[in-house]
């Protein structure tokens, strides 16, 4: 059975000190730890990004992604325009 979620019950935010993440829980411990715990200060290093997505006020759901990927050959980089990151790949 497929539920719909009309799209105006989600809202999209990214990490800030001000959102409280403490009683989000999901299947797997380590990501829940990871954004309860080390999620904010990684984001404030600039090491990565963490996007949350909120049904009906509730946070459902997060996202983390590296801000920025480099090797010898080239690198990869996310940002983000009007909420919908974007990963560029240069080489």
């Amino acid at each position: 059975m497929t539920v719909r979620i009309p799209f105006d019950n989600l809202s999209f935010s990214v990490l800030t000190e001000d959102i409280d993440v403490s009683s989000f829980r999901c299947g797997e411990p380590d990501l829940t730890e990871f954004l309860i715990e080390d999620a904010l200060e990684n984001q404030a290093a600039r090491l990565s990004v963490t996007r949350l997505v909120s049904y009906e006020g509730r946070l459902s759901v997060f996202s983390h992604s590296p801000t920025t990927v480099s090797s010898g050959k080239g690198s990869v980089t996310t940002t983000v325009k009007n909420g919908i990151p974007i990963r560029t790949i240069r080489r």
